[in-house]
């Protein structure tokens, strides 16, 4: 469900809010942003929840398929900003991807 930012803690909203998928997202979203995702990039980010622990994996292909970059890490998300810390992880491996890939990963 999207909603406006003001209405996004709705008390309606909470009855439909899953926190372990709200994390995932939370995590996938910061890879995404990072490397300037779009529908036309070859980006795959997929967390992971085991306990306190989100482990994230996010992969990059040049436009061409030839070459690919990977990063992996974990977060804990089991304290009061769990949403923050999993956006941080994404955003780091996000980042250092994009540092890695460079021009090679520009569509």
């Amino acid at each position: 469900i999207q909603t406006r930012a003001e209405d996004a803690r709705a008390p309606w909203l909470e009855a439909l809010r899953h926190g372990p998928t709200t994390l995932a997202v939370a995590a996938e979203r910061g890879a995404l942003e990072a490397l300037e995702g779009s529908c036309r990039t070859a980006i795959g980010a997929y967390a992971m929840i085991e306990g306190a622990r989100l482990r994230l994996v996010v992969e990059a292909l040049t436009p061409d398929g030839a070459r690919r970059f990977r990063r992996h890490g974990e977060a804990d998300v089991g304290e009061a900003d769990g949403e923050a810390a999993a956006r941080a992880l994404g955003l780091r491996l996000g980042a250092e991807i994009a540092h890695e890939g460079g021009e090679a990963l520009c569509y």
